[in-house]
């Protein structure tokens, strides 16, 4: 404890998220929603049509269902602003949610799917943990009390849970406290 806390605060970290990850997976407990498959149909078709208009990467995903295996319209629907998150453009339809984000997503869900893009978002997640160790010790010089205050920030629900949903919120939550750290740091 004494020579790695970080290393064990970062073990701790993995556990929970990959159990917490295979758990979802395995019991269907935490399906997808909301806005999570349209960041991956982004990513899609960032990879097959490399383009920024959506109606391929929809009418794809609605006849193929490789996100969502329910689908997220009958197949053969065609897509529009009804049934997709995109708006009407000038040539086609484009998605109003951000580039950035899906095109983080892109190569890993290109190698392992939807579990490829979480797995990054967990390896991601650990930044979080890493910057909460660095921001401590500007407050303190103590490992204990560094090992104590970053573990338990690093296992709440709110790093497990958003390490394992495709959401970009926990990056830019990490990108707030390199800020902060960054803040706490300059002379």
């Amino acid at each position: 404890l004494k020579r790695h806390p970080l290393l064990i605060i970062l073990a701790i970290y993995f556990a929970a998220s990959l159990t917490t990850l295979w758990s979802w997976d395995h019991y269907k407990s935490h399906p997808m929603t909301g806005d999570e498959p349209h960041y991956l149909v982004m990513a899609q078709g960032f990879l097959t049509s490399g383009s920024l208009e959506q109606s391929q990467p929809y009418a794809y995903e609605f006849n193929n269902r490789k996100i969502v295996k329910e689908g997220l319209a009958p197949k053969d629907t065609v897509p529009s602003i009804y049934n997709s998150h995109t708006f009407l453009g000038a040539h086609g339809l484009y998605n109003y949610h951000n580039l950035g984000f899906p095109l983080i997503l892109a190569i890993p869900f290109l190698i392992a799917g939807v579990a490829g893009a979480k797995l990054i978002l967990i390896l991601l997640g650990a930044l979080a943990v890493m910057l909460t160790w660095k921001v401590s010790g500007v407050y303190t010089a103590d490992k204990m009390v560094r090992f104590f205050t970053t573990l338990v920030s690093s296992v709440s629900s709110v790093v497990i849970l958003g390490a394992n949903q495709i959401y970009p919120d926990l990056l830019a939550g990490i990108f707030c406290l390199l800020g902060i750290y960054w803040f706490l740091t300059i002379h």
